[in-house]
C-alpha cells in the first residue's frame, strides 16, 4: 500500500503518531497478504485446470481485498480528511487507466455503462498476454528451442 511508502507520508505530512499507526496498519496487511499468498501451492495450479486456475486465484483475490478493505479502514481512522483525499488522489494517479474500472472513481466522473466498457476494453486489451504451451509464452520457449537445436543465429517462427 502505498502509505507505508516514506515519500508517500512525506506528501500527507503525516504526524509522528499517524506514522506508528499507519506503520501497524501496514505490518498486520504484509502478514495476511503473506499467509493468503503462501497459501498457494504454485506446483499443484499446473495440474488443474484453467477454470479450476482461475478460482483459485479469485479466491486468493477475494482475501486479498477484504485485508486492504480492512486496512483502508483503519487508515481512514488514523489520517485527517486532507489526507485521506490526497492519498486517494495519489492511488488514482498511480492505477492510471486501470482506476477507471473503480466505481467510486466511475461514479465520481459519471461515466456511462457504454463508457465504462470501453475503458475496460482498453485497459485489457494493455494487460500482458501469458499463454500456456502454444500461448505468447509457449511461443518463446519454442522459438528458444528451435534456436538452441539449430545452432546458429536465425529463429524459426
Amino acid at each position: 500500500m502505498m502509505v507505508g511508502m516514506p515519500e508517500v507520508q512525506m506528501e500527507l505530512a503525516v504526524r509522528d503518531e499517524q506514522r506508528t499507526q499507519v506503520d501497524d496498519v501496514m505490518r498486520e496487511l504484509e502478514e495476511q497478504m503473506r499467509a493468503s499468498f503462501g497459501s498457494i501451492n504454485f506446483q499443484e495450479l499446473q495440474s488443474l485446470s484453467e477454470e479450476d486456475r482461475q478460482k483459485r486465484f479469485a479466491d486468493n483475490r477475494k482475501k486479498t481485498d477484504e485485508a486492504t478493505r480492512q486496512a483502508d479502514d483503519k487508515l481512514g481512522k488514523i489520517l485527517d480528511a486532507r489526507q485521506r483525499e490526497r492519498l486517494s488522489q495519489l492511488r488514482v494517479q498511480r492505477e492510471g487507466v486501470a482506476a477507471f474500472g473503480r466505481p467510486d472513481v466511475a461514479n465520481q466522473l459519471g461515466l456511462s455503462d457504454e463508457q465504462k466498457a470501453k475503458i475496460r476494453g482498453i485497459d485489457e486489451a494493455a494487460r500482458p498476454q501469458f499463454g500456456g504451451p502454444g500461448g505468447p509464452m509457449g511461443q518463446e520457449r519454442k522459438l528458444v528451442k528451435d534456436f538452441d537445436k539449430d545452432g546458429d543465429q536465425q529463429l524459426n517462427a
